[in-house]
């Protein structure tokens, strides 16, 4: 399944000068990382992530659990079809 994940900061706790953005998620979860993208100026980075399961996607993100809000959407590239 496909999920679009987008982690949010204060600039009080931007990576920018501690590692950058590459901080605020674990790249040994078991998940498909697909896609990283950021909007720097309002301190939100986007993530598309393939994983079989949400707590695998919550894994990911637990770096920066401590500084970051996330929100996890499921989505898909297929259309509905009635």
């Amino acid at each position: 399944m496909q999920f679009l994940v987008r982690q949010v900061h204060t600039p009080a706790h931007c990576p920018k000068e501690r590692g950058g953005s590459k901080t605020l998620y674990d790249p040994g979860a078991p998940v498909k990382l697909e896609r990283v993208l950021g909007d720097f100026p309002h301190h939100t980075v986007y993530y598309l992530v393939e994983a079989e399961r949400i707590n695998d996607v919550q894994k990911l993100l637990d770096p920066g659990a401590a500084h970051c809000t996330s929100e996890v959407i499921p989505v898909s590239e297929e259309s509905i079809t009635r």
